[in-house]
């Protein structure tokens, strides 16, 4: 008796979604239905493009090539005081110890704030051997305890491709760039070091309206703070400490031993006074730029694209309609790769700067969804509802089965 009871409590679970029993909503796509929403989605797309499109009408933009490797230098440029009075027609050199003057008209008052942006091409930051060669330990100052004189540890540099070492020091102060001279040389690192770092872009600007410019007043005013990323840079570039600069650099401030100075280095002015140890024995790193600078950290936002911004300045108080001369000093090489340099000067909106692109694609959704709610509504008027089908179910009748008669007959006769 209790296996039988057993037996039968495990029965077929009684639960409605096991059994699939649960009541389901089939979602029935009408003419009417669809087409509304096809209509009602296109009407909001077009009027957010519209609104877009009114909203960019106010961004002024201003953009200039100033280094063309299709174009052949004007005979003006390459010394002080070139002209390039034309942009379009002529063009600077492509690396130059001279700078080079671009003049341009603005032709409409540009409220401020004007973001300055200068613009490379044919550039792929986004290689993959490119974006892998850098070092995450420099760049957020997690390294440089190993003592005076020593070579830093494996794991500092080791991701720095091709650009982990400056150059060589021999016993007697004989710098080596290339090839090392003995055994006994030492290596001077990079800080920092790696492909990213090392391409970062150094040419410099200087802007003046033409009143400035003729009595030889300052340059317009503009600022660095806030061109770079919130995304924690704070915690990702870190600059190590003046006193371990002192102590550590045997060169600061040059993008190249020899080659550059302070101004481009990104320092603090109170390292304006300090070159390096130029003392093999106790420092054994190039400084050559502060990672904690807001253009260096704009620049090791690597780009998605081979033609890209990047943003370099912002200038608070705007630029006023008129004549203005731009300053370049020619430090970044691009003939090598076959690309251009120019800048670019923009206000913005609630949007940003120039979005054409963003109101083209809402315009253009927005039109595709209202033809096709237009279609689905005249398909709907010119073709008759079609009748509601029906549903013919199988009726099964099950007969009741007949009485069988008892065996062994009914009354007993007589034997």
């Amino acid at each position: 008796m209790g296996g039988a009871e057993e037996k039968k409590a495990k029965g077929p679970s009684k639960n409605s979604f096991i059994q699939q029993k649960n009541k389901v909503a089939q979602l029935v796509f009408t003419p009417t239905c669809v087409g509304g929403t096809l209509a009602f989605f296109g009407l909001l797309f077009i009027v957010i493009g519209i609104v877009c499109t009114i909203i960019e009408g106010t961004v002024l933009q201003k953009e200039l090539v100033y280094s063309d490797h299709t174009k052949s230098p004007s005979a003006q440029l390459g010394v002080e005081g070139g002209i390039c009075s034309d942009p379009s027609a002529c063009t600077c050199e492509d690396t130059s110890d001279s700078p080079c003057l671009v003049v341009f008209d603005i032709e409409e008052d540009m409220e401020g704030p004007v973001y300055f942006y200068y613009t490379l091409t044919n550039f792929y930051q986004n290689h993959r051997r490119y974006l892998g060669s850098k070092s995450d330990v420099m760049t957020n100052a997690r390294f440089g305890d190993e003592g005076p004189g020593a070579d830093p540890n494996a794991a500092v540099t080791s991701e720095c491709t091709f650009s982990e070492i400056a150059y060589w020091v021999g016993t007697d102060g004989t710098v080596y760039h290339w090839d090392r001279g003995n055994g006994d040389d030492k290596a001077v690192y990079y800080y920092p070091c790696g492909m990213v770092a090392r391409s970062a872009f150094n040419d410099t600007f200087r802007l003046w309206n033409e009143t400035a410019w003729r009595d030889g007043q300052p340059a317009v005013g503009w600022t660095t703070a806030g061109i770079s990323w919130e995304d924690g840079a704070d915690s990702k570039y870190v600059s190590k400490s003046e006193e371990w600069l002192r102590a550590n650099c045997y060169s600061l401030g040059e993008h190249d031993l020899g080659s550059g100075g302070f101004a481009t280095s990104g320092f603090d002015e109170s390292l304006a006074d300090f070159s390096g140890t130029g003392d093999v024995a106790t420092s054994r790193y190039h400084c050559w730029r502060n990672v904690s600078d807001e253009t260096f950290r704009v620049w090791m936002r690597t780009a998605l694209l081979s033609d890209f911004w990047k943003l370099h300045r912002i200038i608070p108080g705007g630029l006023k309609k008129g004549r203005y001369h731009l300053e370049v000093g020619l430090n970044f090489g691009v003939a090598s790769f076959k690309g251009t340099k120019g800048v670019v000067l923009s206000n913005a909106t609630p949007l940003g700067t120039n979005r054409q692109k963003l109101s083209v694609a809402y315009l253009v959704v927005g039109v595709f969804l209202l033809v096709g709610a237009i279609v689905i509504i005249c398909l709907r008027l010119v073709r008759p509802k079609p009748k509601k089908p029906q549903v013919l179910y199988p009726v099964v009748k099950i007969k009741a089965p007949e009485a069988k008669a008892p065996r062994g007959g009914g009354g007993g006769g007589a034997r």
